[in-house]
This record gives structure tokens, sequence and C-alpha cells, in this order.
């Protein structure tokens, strides 16, 4: 079993609650908007970190970034990307493409909302942004689980104000 901490959108700010949520966690994934290096240095003294580049990284360290990346994480076939777009047509994409077995899980970021959902057996999880809300929530992050292939549990935690 993995435990997973899943954050995007942290624009150049690291919330100290992060580190408290994240002490237990084997791995971090960002979905982008990371804007500096030193965000992802400060992830890593948590766990090991695999982010990629958003909208807002092509100006700081952060745009040597790859902006999509595919692993597998307890056999769990997972892609990470910053903008997908409209859900619909990505997946649509996606399922059409005769050359390309769909990863299981999709994390994302950039719309600052967070969301949970499954198309045809994908799992599409944006954790929302770790700074500001595009909607009535706080801040946010997750942590997923992964046992066998299968997501286990997942938890969106909203960040405390300032």
């Amino acid at each position: 079993m993995k435990k997973i901490g899943l954050i995007s959108d942290t624009h150049n700010y690291l919330h100290p609650y992060i580190f408290q949520i994240f002490q237990d966690v084997d791995m971090i994934l960002h979905a982008g908007d990371i804007c500096e290096q030193e965000i992802l240095e400060n992830l890593r003294t948590i766990a090991p970190v695999i982010a990629v580049r958003g909208n807002m990284d092509y100006y700081g360290s952060t745009k040597v970034l790859p902006p999509l990346v595919t692993t597998k994480i307890e056999g769990l076939p997972v892609l990470i990307t910053h903008d997908i777009g409209d859900i619909d047509k990505f997946h649509q994409k996606l399922i059409s493409s005769s050359n390309f077995t769909p990863p299981q899980l999709i994390l994302f970021g950039h719309t600052h909302r967070a969301r949970y959902q499954i198309k045809e057996g994908v799992i599409y999880i944006n954790p929302g942004s770790a700074t500001s809300s595009r909607d009535s929530r706080k801040p946010s992050v997750m942590v997923i689980e992964i046992e066998d292939t299968e997501i286990t549990k997942h938890d969106l935690i909203e960040l405390p104000e300032n």
C-alpha cells in the first residue's frame, strides 16, 4: 500500500499545514503551477516528488519540468498533467486512441477546483489549488491510498486560513 499526497497550483507558496498533512505519505504528485523550484525542494524534505509544468511555470526555474508524466504506482497506471480542458472531450480523445492504453488515474490541476470523477473506469482527480480556490471551498490538497492497482481511499483536505 502506498499513501500519496496530491497537490497543485501552489503558485510559489507552500502552506505550512501541508507538512503536517503529508508527513506520512510515500510520495507527492504535483500537477503544476509551482512557479519556483524552492517549492519542490521543500516538498522533497517530506517525500519523493513527481511534478509537471503548469501554465505559470514557463518563467522561473520550474520551466524545465515536463508537461506530462506517466508512471505506475502499486501497478496503477497514472498520468499527471496540468490542464486537460473539458473532461468529457479529453476522455473521448483518451479512449479513442487506438495505440494507447488509457491510464486508470489522471491527476490534473489548473482549474483551482477540487474534483474526483470516474468515467468508464478512468479516475480523474484534481486536488484543487493549495493556495486559492475558485469556488466556495478553501484551498485544498488530497491524500489517496493505492493498493494492488486500486485506490482504496481518497481524502480531500481543506487548508486552514493563514
